[in-house]
């Protein structure tokens, strides 16, 4: 009878063991899921102008232009055959990143496009800061400097639209 006992605390013993040993392994080899969504991006990594909120309906330049989004000394800008500007974007879009891109995000939420990407952007141009709000002059540092980009509501990558067409 002691041996029986003796057999079944050691088959016990194995049972607990093997569990502990599958628990602890499970936790090792299985990473998490990264995050599907993207990210807020905190302030001091990119310089994103934003125009002034307004109550109503703001007003918007018609203008529209076409170029590669780009990042350059922490500032997104929109390079054209013509230029290189400074996006000064609407108050209710910011910036994300998800897998290191940099993301522009609508007032949805949505990606409406990603640096490197070919982009179209509706709005117009401002060659001088003096031409700009002073809340958004103070948002400007020197080493991102005009012609600046008034971004309007359209914004979308051109990659996008012709992968859903």
């Amino acid at each position: 009878m002691t041996t029986s006992i003796a057999r079944w605390r050691v088959g016990m013993l194995f049972i607990v063991i093997l569990l502990i040993t599958l628990a602890c392994t499970d936790r090792l080899t299985t990473p998490p899921a990264p995050s599907p969504t993207s990210v807020p991006i905190p302030d001091p990594l990119i310089i994103f102008p934003q125009q002034e909120a307004v109550e109503g309906e703001r007003t918007v330049k018609q203008a529209e232009t076409i170029g590669e989004l780009i990042l350059a000394n922490g500032c997104l800008r929109l390079n054209t055959n013509h230029a290189s500007y400074l996006l000064v974007w609407p108050p209710d879009f910011a910036p994300g990143a998800e897998n290191d891109v940099i993301h522009v995000l609508n007032r949805d939420g949505q990606v409406v496009a990603s640096v490197g990407d070919e982009v179209y952007i509706g709005g117009g141009e401002t060659r001088s800061i003096g031409f700009l709000d002073e809340q958004l002059q103070q948002q400007l540092p020197t080493d991102c400097p005009g012609p600046y980009w008034i971004v309007g509501d359209e914004v979308r990558s051109i990659k996008v639209e012709e992968q859903s067409e």
